[in-house]
């Protein structure tokens, strides 16, 4: 489920350099695949900085400064983001996503190596590997459209799919938060409150058998 979903749960917050940059763009009317090629950058690139998972280089800044039009006053807060984002992520060590356990759950649960996964799909083994090892996520695209059509083919069920949709968003909301100005209980709330929401819409096996079980106890 696409972040933008949970509008209504997420308040307004402190935008990151990559959602700046987004909203720049999507004001100004230009799809994202015309202002990679007007930066000079791949459309994967750019994405990836509008999404926050990484940050531009400085020439890569500039290029996209010039592509918006961007005054000088826009730009200079707008370097003071990618300052503070660079100290937020130093700060915090690294730690296995949930993707990268549900993903692993999946794969054990399923009986599938790595190495029988990366053949059957054509990803790579040591990007199956980083998956599932939970220190690098695929894009939302890639989870929908490539990974889950593959897993199908190992006979993956309806909510083994959904448990890695719902640790991809948690992964997401988590990273959207921690670029935010907010107290660490308050993005717990928010997180919490997201993730019940997106519940409703991709229930789990754990969810499903607790319905069962309390359906029993009523009945």
């Amino acid at each position: 489920m696409p972040l933008h979903q949970f509008s209504s749960i997420l308040p307004a917050m402190a935008k990151n350099f990559g959602e700046e940059i987004r909203d720049r763009r999507e004001k100004l009317g230009i799809e994202q695949q015309a202002l990679a090629q007007k930066s000079g950058i791949t459309s994967g690139m750019l994405n990836h900085i509008e999404t926050g998972r990484n940050l531009p280089s400085k020439r890569t800044r500039e290029k996209l400064f010039d592509a918006l039009n961007l005054d000088k006053e826009t730009q200079r807060r707008l370097l003071k983001l990618v300052e503070q984002e660079k100290g937020q992520r130093k700060q915090k060590p690294k730690e296995r996503s949930e993707f990268g356990r549900a993903f692993k759950k999946v794969l054990d649960e399923l009986n599938i190596k790595p190495s029988d996964f990366s053949d059957k799909s054509n990803f790579r083994l040591g990007l199956v590997n980083l998956w599932a090892g939970g220190t690098k996520n695929p894009g939302e695209k890639t989870l929908t459209d490539e990974i889950v059509p593959h897993l199908k083919r190992f006979n993956v069920n309806e909510f083994q799919i959904n448990a890695l949709k719902l640790a991809h968003l948690e992964d997401t909301i988590k990273r959207n938060l921690e670029l935010s100005y907010l107290s660490e209980r308050t993005q717990g709330q928010i997180l919490s409150a997201a993730l019940r929401e997106a519940k409703k819409h991709l229930p789990t096996k754990d969810q499903y058998g607790a319905t069962k079980t309390r359906k029993s106890v009523v009945n």
